[in-house]
């Protein structure tokens, strides 16, 4: 019997996908013009853990860069050329506007389209309400996390309908690019260090050794109260998978015959392969 209604939770489950896949065709068989889009090139993914401090990007000004989250927080920010931008965290989509901090970070988002940066930004498909009301001028697309990797390798990465969903920003902007076509993906100021910015901020201790950038006092605020919502428990749950679905992307960028590589000097990553930035053999 728990067999049969495990089966049946299963379809409605699927009927539910389904339908909501419908729902949002239009929006995301937009998508379909980025399929390859950039076949067989090669793309730099920005995390915004505190080596990005160190970077030269003087190397990087003819390359394809993917910035995740509050990277406009970098003093530099102005200078570097971002190509594509991705938000995920469903919590920076419930702001109440009353707050400071909230007001803050919204005014962090918008800035992304600044100076020579105009990035095209991906959002998960159900903050389309709050994308197109505060950030309407931003160039958005939108991705529809459904599913576990895990599992799922064998499913085709496709980002005009269902899509892997994942507790780390960066891990979806390795999705996309694959999904972009790209044979190369390297990664920068990828610490990875969310459990330890987990343990300093239950424990109000300083939390920019975990950034590329000086956290506000409203920032810090924020993330204390979204802290304050969230148990441990679940925040050691979720960085285990995080270390997880790393070793499950570069098994997927093994099958397509994709180098993932992590540039970053020290890294909780584990399962991918690891060099440095003075390794690459950049344009001339």
């Amino acid at each position: 019997m728990k067999y049969f209604s495990d089966s049946i939770e299963n379809k409605l489950i699927y009927l539910k996908y389904k339908f909501l896949s419908i729902k949002y065709n239009a929006d995301l068989i937009l998508n379909k013009s980025l399929k390859k889009f950039h076949n067989n090139k090669r793309i730099f993914i920005l995390g915004n853990g505190p080596s990005i401090k160190n970077i030269d990007f003087s190397l990087l000004e003819n390359e394809i860069l993917f910035s995740v989250n509050q990277i406009t927080r970098l003093p530099f920010f102005k200078d570097l050329n971002i190509y594509y931008h991705i938000w995920a965290d469903p919590f920076f989509f419930n702001l109440n506007l009353s707050n400071e901090y909230d007001s803050e970070l919204l005014e962090i988002m918008n800035k992304i389209s600044e100076a020579k940066n105009k990035p095209t930004c991906f959002f998960p498909i159900y903050q389309k309400k709050f994308v197109t009301k505060y950030l309407k001028n931003l160039d958005f697309r939108f991705f529809y996390p459904t599913y576990r990797l895990e599992g799922n390798l064998n499913k085709k990465i496709n980002l005009t309908s269902s899509f892997p969903s994942f507790f780390n920003v960066v891990q979806y902007a390795i999705t996309i690019s694959i999904y972009m076509g790209f044979n190369e993906i390297y990664l920068l100021g990828c610490e990875n260090t969310s459990i330890l910015t987990s343990i300093n901020t239950r424990l109000n201790n300083s939390l920019n050794d975990s950034y590329s950038y000086n956290l506000s006092s409203n920032e810090k605020t924020r993330m204390k109260k979204i802290s304050d919502k969230i148990t441990f428990e679940s925040e050691l749950s979720n960085n285990l998978n995080i270390i997880k679905d790393y070793k499950l992307l570069k098994l997927l960028c093994i099958r397509n015959n994709i180098s993932l590589v992590n540039l970053t000097p020290f890294s909780l990553i584990e399962g991918i392969s690891k060099s440095t930035l003075e390794s690459i053999n950049f344009h001339v």
